[in-house]
């Protein structure tokens, strides 16, 4: 079942639209103020965490060198950074000669039965127990 909140984004991504959705940090020094400049700025929604000992977010920069506007213009269009109203459009601005991505990715660690043994509260896990499952809808 799908709730409203993820319908409506869903609706927007669907129909070529983005959604801007930070994450804030709660119980730092002013999240609350930083909760509510999201809000008046336009965020479609705003996610809340509880700080962790262990980030389970990681990013890193991809910095782009390009050699000509024709093959920057190409990747943007390709990797869809571009507004839809000027998607199919033809290149008229001088463009910078390099383009930064941002990659924001998330991880999580779960136990399987018998994976682990515990001892003083903590989880031991082997690491050749390790191991990594992908998504079968992942690119």
């Amino acid at each position: 079942m799908t709730g409203r909140l993820e319908a409506t984004l869903r609706k927007r991504i669907d129909n070529g639209g983005k959604c801007l959705v930070p994450y804030i940090t709660g119980g730092f020094p002013g999240w609350v103020d930083s909760v509510r400049a999201c809000a008046a700025n336009g965020a479609d929604a705003i996610e809340i965490g509880i700080p962790f000992s262990d980030p389970v977010m990681d990013m890193e920069f991809l910095n782009l060198d390009y050699e000509s506007d024709a093959v920057l213009w190409a990747d943007a269009q390709a990797l869809n950074l571009l507004d839809p109203k000027v998607q199919n459009g033809v290149l008229t601005a001088k463009l910078p000669k390099k383009l930064t991505l941002e990659l924001v990715y998330g991880h999580a660690w779960a136990l399987g039965k018998q994976l682990a043994r515990v001892q003083d509260h903590v989880a031991y896990i082997d690491p050749n127990q390790i191991g990594r499952n992908t998504r079968s809808d992942s690119a």
